[in-house]
């Protein structure tokens, strides 16, 4: 899959300073510097070490973590914070079935549990 990164950040980043959101910029500079780094998996990396800062702060939640884990690859990770995104009710859970973090998760069967706990239609 090929995404333009450089304009995701760009975007991100004008739409940070708009709101005045020193979180979400702090975010995207993360993002921006480990693209940099290390392209497409150190924005990963990167994203993750300022949303774990975000999540302990309690500004975060458990489902972002989740999906930043799925796109790194790091499946019990991603599982461990959707479970703590179900237990808090989170609303991003409704995006589970259709959130490409989670690809890699389809053929699991906690995730595939997960998705009907929901109340989502089962996957294929």
């Amino acid at each position: 899959m090929n995404k333009d990164y450089p304009a995701y950040l760009e975007a991100g980043a004008k739409a940070a300073r708009l709101r005045h959101d020193p979180r979400e910029l702090a975010m995207v500079n993360a993002e921006a510097k480990g693209f940099a780094r290390r392209q497409r998996q150190g924005m990963f990396e990167s994203m993750l070490e300022e949303q774990k800062k975000l999540y302990a702060e309690g500004h975060l939640p458990a489902y972002d973590l989740s999906s930043t884990y799925g796109f790194l690859g790091n499946k019990a990770k991603a599982l461990e914070y959707l479970r703590k995104a179900y237990d808090h009710h989170e609303s991003g859970l409704m995006s589970i079935r259709n959130n490409l973090g989670f690809e890699g998760l389809h053929s699991d069967p906690a995730f595939r549990k997960l998705v009907v706990q929901v109340g989502l239609p089962p996957l294929p």
